[in-house]
């Protein structure tokens, strides 16, 4: 997990939308789990982790919280504290995101991730 510095993303038909710039970042990848011993053969599960951004979506005029539950296709460019770049490329909201009167709401958006 990579802290962020920098988010933007942009729908495929080119709407922004505005985040705070800050969040956590897996760029994802193969996970390997704990090796599991059975009978004299030792398994190791790999498995395929999504890339995930978890940010704050600012919640300011024109935003509209049911248009954001239902991106996908998206692109997002993010920007690490390390100063890393990552395109996520066919990105998608993970689950609800809820209107919040502090003007900000917790968005998760998982991709493909690429390393720019």
């Amino acid at each position: 997990m990579e802290s962020v510095n920098k988010v933007i993303v942009e729908t495929v038909d080119g709407k922004r939308y505005p985040t705070d710039h800050k969040g956590a970042f897996n760029p994802g990848g193969d996970s390997a789990g704990e090796p599991e011993l059975h009978g004299e053969i030792l398994i190791h599960d790999e498995s395929e982790v999504a890339a995930t951004l978890t940010t704050n979506l600012l919640l300011v005029n024109g935003v509209d919280i049911d248009e954001v539950n239902r991106i996908r296709g998206a692109v997002a460019v993010i920007e690490t504290n390390t100063g890393v770049r990552y395109m996520l490329r066919e990105a998608y909201t993970i689950g609800l995101v809820e209107y919040d009167p502090s003007g900000k709401a917790a968005w998760r958006i998982g991709g493909i991730a690429e390393r720019m």
